[in-house]
């Protein structure tokens, strides 16, 4: 029997280790200790079966964080759907920006507020409201945080085709208007939206280490 086949892959030590929610040191031990015992009987097979444990394990470790940390995946969700659920009419863009602008008369707010993104964040603030009060883990310093850090990350987002001009391609709607359209397949848009508002709500919300 060959040492490589002889062996779980690495890449599946290293994925359960790193990769998975959790703490599974002890876990990996007893796969490789089973591992070793199913191999002295089906050598072609293990290998298939260490990998299936390791998913399994990955599997099982991310719903338990989600479970864990539900507030922020429902707060990722609701600023995920915001912006489909609700059209972005001309009135708003026009009225509504410009009464924030004529009441708050700052200059470095407009290009805040200049995307609906901004907005529909501060709207999604709510839902994890409720969902820290609801699992009583409320506090008005996670809220701020939480959305300061989605505020950021999206201010960054809309500036990307301005900071990275390579990413982005013009694309004609009429042969008086060209739209300036990112290059990046718009399924991994959206994952990175979702996880705009997924990361911040994690760690905004994660209690000081004192209170754990």
């Amino acid at each position: 029997m060959s040492d490589g086949k002889s062996n779980p892959p690495r890449p599946a030590i290293w994925f359960l280790q790193h990769a998975c929610p959790g703490d599974n040191e002890a876990l990996t031990g007893d796969l490789i200790e089973e591992f070793h015992k199913r191999a002295r009987f089906d050598e072609g097979q293990t290998r298939g079966w260490f990998w299936r444990q390791v998913l399994i394990a990955c599997f099982v470790g991310v719903a338990g964080e989600m479970r864990r940390h539900w507030p922020a995946f429902c707060y990722a969700i609701a600023g995920w759907i915001l912006p489909v659920s609700f059209a972005w009419t001309a009135f708003m863009r026009t009225a509504v920006l410009h009464w924030y602008r004529l009441w708050i008369g700052v200059a470095w707010w407009a290009p805040i507020v200049d995307f609906p993104e901004v907005l529909f964040a501060l709207s999604a603030l709510p839902v994890l409201a409720v969902a820290l009060g609801i699992n009583r883990a409320f506090r008005w310093s996670s809220l701020f945080r939480a959305g300061a850090i989605n505020l950021a990350l999206l201010t960054f987002a809309h500036n990307v085709p301005l900071m990275f001009p390579s990413l982005t391609r013009l694309v004609e709607v009429n042969p008086r208007l060209y739209h300036q359209d990112l290059i990046i397949p718009v399924v991994f848009q959206m994952l990175a939206y979702f996880f705009a508002f997924l990361v911040p709500a994690w760690f905004g919300c994660a209690a000081p280490r004192h209170n754990r």
